[in-house]
């Protein structure tokens, strides 16, 4: 079954980039649950992008093992066993350019100490334009490791967090 989509990621350098993902899903599926199983697959890839050091510029094998222990239980509820590729993970030439600017500006930008300490509450924009709560786990120079409501953690650039409260 082939899949694809937009991701929508929020960069390790902390800019949106509307990156694009297509690949393979092979395997044992249910009949008729192809549609609902190809979204699974796309959030879950965006994660594995999401939280991976290179971001969009990671290894697609990289990605898609990740992506794979992502998505593996709620595919595996669904009826569905077998292995995500991920042939590629894409940006437009514009996101580029964002992404070299962004990296350009924190190579010459100091870091100043962390505003935030583990345990404070902190609220965290997303790629959908909302902004979640959060609870700082671990603060390092340039991101911070939180935990949302639900479990997740996610590491994020620090400029991107507002204290809540």
């Amino acid at each position: 079954m082939e899949w694809g989509g937009s991701l929508g990621v929020i960069d390790q350098s902390g800019t949106l980039v509307e990156a694009r993902s297509f690949g393979s899903f092979e395997g044992s599926v249910q009949p008729g649950t192809e549609d609902a199983i190809k979204p699974v697959i796309v959030a879950a890839v965006r994660s594995a992008v999401t939280d991976h050091p290179k971001g969009v510029f990671a290894d697609a094998q990289a990605i898609a093992r990740a992506a794979q222990a992502i998505a593996a239980p709620q595919l595996g509820a669904m009826g569905a066993h077998g292995t995500i590729a991920v042939n590629a993970v894409s940006v437009s030439e514009d996101d580029h350019a964002r992404l070299r600017a962004a990296a350009a500006q924190a190579a010459t930008r100091a870091l100043a100490p962390a505003p935030f300490v583990a345990g404070q509450s902190v609220l965290v924009p997303w790629s959908d334009g909302q902004r979640y709560p959060a609870v700082v786990r671990e603060v390092q120079p340039s991101q911070v490791l939180v935990a949302f409501a639900n479990g997740a953690t996610h590491w994020v650039p620090l400029h991107y967090l507002v204290p809540s409260g």
